[in-house]
C-alpha cells in the first residue's frame, strides 16, 4: 500500500511546516505511514521534491531506511534553495524491492507550493518626526520639540509574524543621542531582524536665559568712563 498521513517537517522532525509554509532551512524532513500488505516485508519511504515549475519525472529521488511496517518513516531532503517553492510526492518501496503508487503531499494542485524555503532576515528601518506626528527629523539637526523614532518590520518573502517592536519618543536634552530597537521583528519562515538605530539626535528644549549686566558706579564725564569699573551680572 501506498504511503498515508504524509507530513513535512523542520530538520527536528517534530515541527511540522504547514501546506504552502515557510521554512528558514535549507533541509526538510518529510514523513509518511508504511504498512505494507505483506507483514514479512520492510519498507522505506522514497520521495520526490521538485521546484515548483518542475514536473515530476522519477529522478532526484530519495529513500529512508528500511524500516519493520507497521511504521512511521522518515526522509530527510537537503540542498533546498532561498526563495524557492516545493512540491512532493511519496511511495513505499519494501525490501523485495516493489513499489507502490505515488502519493502527493496536500492535495493542492502540483503548481502550488507545498513549502517555500526563506532563509532572508526582515528588514528593520528606523526613520523619526518632530514633533511625534509632525515632520520628518533629519539627524544631525537641532530640534526644540520631542523626537518620535519610528521602527518599520518588513518582510518580502513569507512576510511579517511578529512585530514587537515600540515606537520611542525622546525628551531629554542632549546632542549626539541615539535610540535602539527592542522587541522582536520576525518572519513567518522564523528569521529575526537584526536592531535598528537611529542616530545623531539632537534635542534643545531649554530656553535660553536673559543676562543683565550691572555696572558698579555711574559714568565719569558725558556717560563715559575714564577709569576702571567693576561690573557683575544677574
Amino acid at each position: 500500500a501506498g504511503p498515508a498521513d504524509l507530513g513535512q517537517f523542520r530538520t527536528n522532525g517534530t515541527t511540522p511546516i504547514a501546506l504552502a509554509g515557510y521554512t528558514n532551512e535549507t533541509s526538510a524532513v518529510l514523513q509518511g505511514s508504511l504498512n505494507d500488505s505483506d507483514a514479512s516485508d520492510m519498507v522505506k519511504l522514497q520521495v520526490e521534491v521538485k521546484p515548483i515549475g518542475t514536473g515530476f519525472d522519477e529522478t532526484g529521488l530519495v529513500s529512508g531506511p528500511l524500516v519493520t511496517e507497521p511504521a512511521t518513516a522518515s526522509v530527510t531532503v537537503s540542498g533546498l534553495a532561498h526563495g524557492l517553492g516545493y512540491h512532493w510526492r511519496a511511495r513505499a518501496i519494501d525490501d523485495d524491492g516493489a513499489a507502490s503508487s505515488w502519493q502527493s503531499f496536500g492535495g493542492n494542485a502540483e503548481s502550488e507550493a507545498d513549502f517555500t524555503v526563506d532563509l532572508a532576515q526582515p528588514t528593520l528601518t528606523a526613520s523619526a518626526t518632530s514633533p511625534p506626528a509632525g515632520p520628518a527629523y533629519v539627524a544631525g539637526t537641532w530640534t526644540n520639540q520631542d523626537v518620535r523614532v519610528v521602527f518599520a518590520c518588513q518582510d518580502a518573502l513569507s512576510g511579517v509574524a511578529t512585530d514587537t517592536v515600540p515606537d520611542v519618543t525622546v525628551t531629554t536634552d542632549g546632542a549626539d543621542q541615539s535610540v535602539t530597537s527592542t522587541g522582536a521583528c520576525t518572519d513567518v519562515a522564523g528569521n529575526s531582524a537584526d536592531a535598528a538605530t537611529f542616530a545623531d539626535i539632537d534635542l534643545d528644549k531649554t530656553a535660553p536665559v536673559e543676562v543683565e549686566t550691572l555696572l558698579a558706579r555711574g559714568a565719569d564725564h558725558n556717560g563715559w568712563y575714564n577709569a576702571p569699573v567693576d561690573w557683575a551680572t544677574s
